[in-house]
């Protein structure tokens, strides 16, 4: 995805905001074991799970992950 803008104070202040929340929102992905983590660097975590995924989003995704749909995405 891009963002293309004309208008310089505009870019930068979009950057400038980006790098503010970018700490707080941002985790870096690694796999541990051969499972795939969450790193939340700000506060020293590894998260075992999507973070702010809810019950039924990480349901579906296991459930479709059994159906033999791979070729089709």
């Amino acid at each position: 995805m891009g963002l293309v803008i004309e208008n310089a104070q505009f870019a930068q202040d979009i950057l400038n905001g980006i790098a503010i929340t970018a700490d707080e929102k941002a985790y870096e992905l690694s796999i541990e074991e051969g499972d795939l983590v969450w790193l939340d660097n700000l506060n020293d975590k590894v998260i075992y799970a999507e973070p702010g995924a809810g019950f039924w989003r990480k349901f579906m995704a296991d459930f479709l992950s059994l159906l033999p749909i791979e070729s089709q995405l």
